[in-house]
């Protein structure tokens, strides 16, 4: 049973293949004067750690508003979500906000990149908030700016990187402070399909190199094939839940290899 005992940061070392996010028939509300949506429908689901997980379905599936519960942006109405085993349904604003600094990483659809800043500075930033040390924030901006194939653009500002330079430096930015579950809504959205791919390669190297668990959304199943896990959501429930996909996908495979190599 879920242990709600002990200190709120809930941080702890991790265990091989423990769980380290829990929803327990979950949901979420909202009200238009007198219908009610049920966005998220009496979810029940894990994400264990080092796994890449896709969320699938159509728009308006409850993706989106999984991921918010998933990732502590967001409380349900009914039901628990759980962190490593502890409830975070009843930490204070300011310990869901610790909880998230310091254990989720996110990225956006948009990039959300600060335009005046370089890739540099938008990665160092969030370290900064975090209170790490200035020789600490160097050197880790560097090391993921390196594991993402951008140390050379360093120095770029947004405008001066293509689409798939900027959510590089997003992905770089999330896992800046070392997380234990990234949260990824729609990635690669704003993406052409060879640039996706890339990203996708990029989260699959992530997860089996540091043993991140990656959380991602996303409406292609395409991408489902670089998955451990793919859920699929569908009017606010959790439909199913499959293991890695076998999608014969002769041209999917000829640009995974491309990419890989």
């Amino acid at each position: 049973m879920p242990d709600d005992s002990g200190d709120s940061g809930l941080s702890g070392a991790s265990i091989p293949g423990e769980v380290l996010v829990e929803a327990r028939k979950v949901s979420r509300i909202f009200r238009l004067g007198a219908e009610e949506i049920r966005a998220v429908d009496d979810v029940s689901c894990q994400a264990r750690e080092g796994r890449l997980i896709t969320v699938r379905g159509r728009s308006g599936s409850g993706k989106t508003t999984l991921l918010n519960q998933l990732g502590a942006l967001d409380k349900p109405d009914e039901g628990e979500v759980y962190f490593r085993g502890r409830s975070v349904n009843g930490l204070s604003e300011g310990e869901r906000t610790n909880l998230r600094r310091h254990n989720f990483g996110f990225i956006f659809q948009s990039f959300a990149l600060l335009p005046v800043l370089s890739a540099f500075e938008n990665i160092e930033l969030t370290m900064r908030i975090a209170g790490r040390s200035t020789a600490e924030r160097v050197d880790r901006t560097h090391e993921v700016l390196d594991m993402v194939g951008l140390g050379e653009r360093a120095d770029h500002r947004p405008f001066e990187l293509s689409g798939g330079e900027q959510q590089r430096v997003s992905i770089a930015r999330s896992i800046a402070n070392r997380p234990s579950v990234l949260i990824a809504d729609e990635p690669t959205g704003e993406l052409d399909s060879i640039t996706g791919l890339e990203i996708m390669s990029l989260f699959r190297r992530i997860v089996d190199t540091d043993g991140l668990t990656v959380i991602m959304s996303t409406h292609d199943p395409a991408l489902s094939q670089f998955a451990d896990e793919s859920w699929l959501m569908d009017d606010g429930r959790l439909e199913q839940v499959e293991g890695e996909l076998d999608i014969d996908i002769p041209e999917l495979r000829q640009r995974i290899e491309f990419v890989e190599n």
